[in-house]
């Protein structure tokens, strides 16, 4: 009897653990999605990078008011440590062929491309907000908080499921394409990041970087009519972050 009410226990501070992140989560995305129309008339870079510092003091109150963690214990949820060179190191290399595509693309099909005045800016823009800010999220607070005893794939999968969930939202906002694309390579990368996430001992900077060259796309002008290249690099996005899991612990 007492090893069936231990057991009942832990289930049920499991699903109350769960409810809570989950909430906190819901929260989160809230002030990240609405923060948008507010701050529609700004800048759009400027606009991004209130957005983020936005979203992350939200992610410090939530782990002070929900989760009851110290200052230095919400700080650190932010997951921007230092994560050292090697798994940087192993962001370039798997999105290496995210960067390659576009001189090679051009090689092989003749199709010009170019980077128009001010991409750099934009750029950063995207970075910011799509890169840093949904890293944070994503793998720093949902991932992280969801891994605390479970396995690595069973906390994944979860942190996949809300990931790809909230993509659906995109379906409401803009045009079928695009929204499918998106969910797609948000359930395509979220094994990966959050192995790169997990090995980086908790930092969001690999994860950060692979994903913010995934946003390379968002720059680069093409042709008017070209959606071939588009999709073509959506594929290669979807692919190269499971290089990732060529490189495990040093031994």
């Amino acid at each position: 009897m007492t090893t069936l009410a231990a057991s009942s226990t832990a289930r049920q501070g499991s699903a109350s653990n769960i409810g809570r992140i989950l909430l906190g989560f819901a929260l989160l995305y809230a002030v990240y999605c609405g923060s948008a129309m507010p701050l529609a008339a700004v800048e759009p870079t400027l606009s991004a990078l209130a957005r983020t510092l936005l979203t992350l003091a939200t992610v410090v109150v939530l782990e002070l008011s929900l989760f009851r963690q110290p200052v230095a214990g919400a700080m650190g949820r932010l997951g921007l440590g230092w994560p050292g060179a090697r798994w940087l190191g192993v962001a370039a290399v798997a999105g290496a062929p995210l960067v390659l595509f576009f001189p090679v693309y051009s090689a092989l099909t003749g199709t010009a491309w170019s980077l128009p005045a001010g991409w750099l800016w934009t750029y950063l823009g995207y970075v910011t907000v799509s890169g840093l800010t949904e890293e944070v999220m994503f793998r720093a607070f949902l991932f992280g908080r969801l891994r605390a005893g479970r396995g690595f794939w069973a906390a994944a999968t979860l942190a996949m499921a809300a990931f790809t969930a909230v993509h659906l939202l995109l379906f409401l906002r803009v045009n079928t394409f695009v929204a499918v694309a998106a969910t797609l390579l948000a359930a395509a990368g979220a094994y990966p990041l959050a192995y790169l996430y997990e090995r980086a001992s908790g930092s969001i900077w690999p994860c950060v970087l692979l994903h913010g060259l995934a946003h390379l796309i968002t720059v680069v002008a093409w042709p008017a009519g070209e959606l071939t290249a588009p999709l073509a690099f959506m594929a290669v996005a979807a692919v190269s972050p499971w290089l990732v899991f060529a490189f495990g612990p040093r031994r």
